[in-house]
């Protein structure tokens, strides 16, 4: 009965160095990515120096290269502004889909401003989502529509609606020639 416990320490203990042992692949991008990346980026005219620059600083090439060719392919934007500001977000598909979205409403009218501003945006999907439904529904100035949502002042200040409406209080009346009331003694309970 007492070789149980030694035997399962000792098959946990080879079990545990037999898992050490075996490689271990990272959630990282593989030579296909990063051949791809170059691929695509050179296609659009971009200069293999740059090229080799952008796809090896990022973690994901793949990410990058379907922002840069969404936007170089999809709007007036030359492909070196959309890989510079590929290259600077977080969330390089979103911004690519902010920027297309964006430039299809506005007729491509400011492309410059609408890369910055998506870019700027920390949640680019939400930007393009306000900025498209905000310019089809009230026909303001695109500029305007695109700095409205943009400025984290025009955003309500409490999520949840109060249930309730808080009535004002009124202070205590005091009958004339009547005494102030007594302040409390610490320790006793209130009514």
């Amino acid at each position: 009965m007492s070789f149980r416990p030694a035997m399962a320490i000792a098959l946990s203990t080879i079990a545990s160095s037999i898992a050490m042992t075996l490689p271990v692949q990272p959630a990282a991008a593989t030579t296909r990515d990063y051949r791809y990346c170059a691929s695509q980026l050179q296609e659009l005219g971009i200069s293999a120096q740059e090229t080799a620059d952008a796809c090896s600083a990022t973690l994901k090439p793949r990410d990058l290269t379907k922002c840069v060719v969404n936007i170089a392919r999809n709007t007036e934007i030359a492909a070196f502004d959309a890989l510079i500001g590929c290259r600077q977000s977080r969330r390089p598909i979103e911004l690519g889909t902010c920027i297309v979205d964006i430039s299809t409403i506005t007729g491509s009218e400011f492309p410059q401003n609408i890369l910055d501003n998506c870019r700027r945006s920390l949640l680019p999907l939400k930007y393009s989502e306000c900025v498209v439904g905000l310019s089809l529904e009230t026909y303001l100035p695109s500029n305007q529509v695109m700095s409205n949502c943009l400025d984290g002042r025009d955003r309500p200040r409490d999520f949840y609606p109060l249930l309730s409406t808080p009535q004002p209080v009124a202070p205590p009346r005091r009958t004339p020639g009547a005494p102030p009331p007594l302040p409390p003694v610490p320790g006793t309970p209130q009514p």
